[in-house]
C-alpha cells in the first residue's frame, strides 16, 4: 500500500478548498451571464460576440504571467459552460473532418451542439453558425446568402473560419476581403478598397 506523506495530504486539502471556491465562482458567473442573455434578447444582440471573449483573454493575460495562448483554453471552456445559460448554440461543421471538430472545440469549447454537413447549401434551418475552411464555393455562399465571417481559428497550420448571419461591428478587427483579382486578403478597415468584396472580420490577435 502506498503511503502518502502528511504534507501532501495537507496540500491536497488546500487544493480541494480552492476547487470548491472556483466552482462557486463559475456558478455565480453563469447566473450573471443568464441575466446578460435576457438583456440581449430584448436588444436583439447575438449570444456569441467574438470581440468580447478575446478581450477577456487579453485582460486576463495582461494581469497575470500567462499568455493568451495559455489563458484561452482554460477560459474558453468556462465561457462555453456559462454561455449555455443564454443559449446552447448550434454549429455546422464539415462531415468526417476531425480537424473541423478540433477547431470547434478550440474556438467555442465543448458546450455547443454541432451537426455535420456535406453541402453548405443544405444546412439545418436552426443552424446558428458554420465553421469551415475557405474555398471558392464557400466564398460564393458567403457573398450570396448574407453570411459573414466573424472569427478565425488555426489548428495544425490550417485556418478555419466561423460564419454567422450577424456581422461583427468593430472597425479594429482584421477584415477578410476578396479583391478584383479574386485574391483573399486579410487587412485593416482602412486598407479596404472600393472594389473589394468584404467577407467579414474577426478580432485582431496581433494587437
Amino acid at each position: 500500500m502506498i503511503k502518502i506523506k502528511a504534507d501532501i495530504i495537507k496540500l491536497r486539502e488546500e487544493i480541494d478548498k480552492i476547487d470548491k471556491k472556483i466552482l462557486k465562482l463559475i456558478l455565480a458567473r453563469k447566473q450573471i451571464v443568464k441575466r446578460i442573455g435576457e438583456s440581449k434578447i430584448s436588444s436583439n444582440t447575438p449570444v456569441y460576440i467574438p470581440e468580447r471573449e478575446f478581450d477577456i483573454f487579453k485582460t486576463l493575460s495582461r494581469i497575470s504571467s500567462l499568455s493568451i495562448e495559455e489563458i484561452a483554453p482554460i477560459f474558453t471552456e468556462i465561457i462555453s459552460f456559462c454561455r449555455t445559460s443564454e443559449k446552447r448554440i448550434k454549429v455546422a461543421i464539415k462531415e468526417r473532418d476531425l480537424l473541423s471538430l478540433l477547431a470547434l472545440n478550440k474556438l467555442l469549447g465543448q458546450q455547443v451542439d454541432f451537426s455535420f454537413f456535406s453541402d453548405i447549401y443544405s444546412l439545418e434551418s436552426e443552424t446558428d453558425y458554420i465553421l469551415t475552411q475557405l474555398d471558392r464555393g464557400t466564398i460564393d455562399f458567403i457573398l450570396n446568402n448574407n453570411w459573414y465571417i466573424i472569427h478565425r481559428v488555426r489548428v495544425i497550420d490550417e485556418d478555419f473560419f466561423l460564419l454567422s448571419k450577424n456581422k461583427n461591428q468593430s472597425l479594429e478587427n482584421s477584415f477578410i476581403t476578396v479583391d478584383k483579382h479574386n485574391k483573399i486578403n486579410i487587412i485593416s478597415y482602412n486598407e479596404i478598397k472600393s472594389d473589394d468584396k468584404v467577407l467579414g472580420s474577426f478580432p485582431n490577435d496581433k494587437k
